[in-house]
């Protein structure tokens, strides 16, 4: 589904995922994106799972809107042109090129 919510970056750049996505911080939890600080602990979905440091943000812009995909069920939130990848592919794809039954 498409969504407008809080960017973490302008709509003019190569923004990623929603400021309201959460995200689980060693020792903090679950917190909002757009709350993330530098060196901040966040779990990967990589296997194994584990904690990798927030070093930097690309992008990050709390006064613009930005226009989302809604993956579901996780209700990962994140923008068109974002790569993301599907079981039994080899390669990233643009998140708007997903279909009903990607995994």
């Amino acid at each position: 589904t498409d969504t407008e919510r809080e960017p973490l970056a302008s709509a003019e750049t190569f923004n990623c995922f929603s400021g309201e996505m959460a995200v689980t911080v060693q020792g903090k939890g679950d917190i909002s994106m757009k709350d993330l600080e530098l060196g901040d602990k966040v779990l990967t979905s990589s296997q194994p799972r584990k904690f990798e440091t927030v070093y930097s943000f690309g992008h990050n812009s709390a006064s613009e809107q930005g226009r989302y995909l809604q993956i579901l069920p996780s209700k990962l939130e994140l923008t068109h042109d974002h790569m993301i990848f599907i079981h039994g592919e080899h390669q990233a794809v643009p998140a708007s090129s997903l279909k009903v039954g990607d995994h």
